[in-house]
This record gives C-alpha cells, sequence and structure tokens, in this order.
C-alpha cells in the first residue's frame, strides 16, 4: 500500500476498535483492546443499574477473514452495541 501522499511509503496496518470506534494499529491493538474493556467496564460502573449497558461482542470471523472484513464487522458491531439511539428522532449518538 502506497501512503496518500504517493511517495511509496507502505501505510501501516490499522483496525476499527469494536468498543469504541477509533483506528488503532493493528500491532498494538491487544493493548488499546484492554484499555478499552476497562474503560466501558469503569464508565458503566457508574451508572444505575438498569441503565448499565453489557459490554459490546466482539465479531466474530475466521482465521482467514481479510483486514477489510474485520474492519467492517467492527464497525457494524460499534455502530449496533456501542453507541445509543435518541429516543426522539432514532439517530445513533456515542453515549458519554
Amino acid at each position: 500500500e502506497t501512503s496518500p501522499r504517493g511517495r511509496g511509503l507502505a501505510m501501516p496496518a490499522s483496525i476499527c476498535c469494536y468498543i469504541c470506534g477509533k483506528q488503532c494499529l493493528l500491532s498494538s491493538f491487544a493493548i488499546h483492546e484492554t484499555a478499552c474493556i476497562r474503560s466501558w467496564e469503569e464508565t458503566e460502573s457508574q451508572k444505575p443499574a438498569k441503565e448499565r449497558r453489557p459490554l459490546p461482542r466482539k465479531p466474530e470471523l475466521g482465521e482467514d477473514a481479510s483486514l477489510e472484513e474485520r474492519n467492517a464487522a467492527a464497525q457494524e458491531a460499534y455502530k449496533t452495541d456501542s453507541k445509543v439511539a435518541c429516543p426522539g428522532c432514532g439517530r445513533s449518538f456515542k453515549d458519554e
């Protein structure tokens, strides 16, 4: 892959986090995922029990899935499991 500036440099591989939706370097995703899980659980533990949400499910893909397939599954999981729908308009927003 070449850089957006066209200098022929390879771009580091990145993947979408299924919890927070941010792009992370593939090489450090395990560290990011651990921190993201801890952050999710801490945030949810501060809410009243009936408002707490479970940790988003990690997409299950076969070992032969491409990076593009993994990113698409992670983005879909983020949209459906992490975001909260507005009761008035139905749009989804990051829960803060």
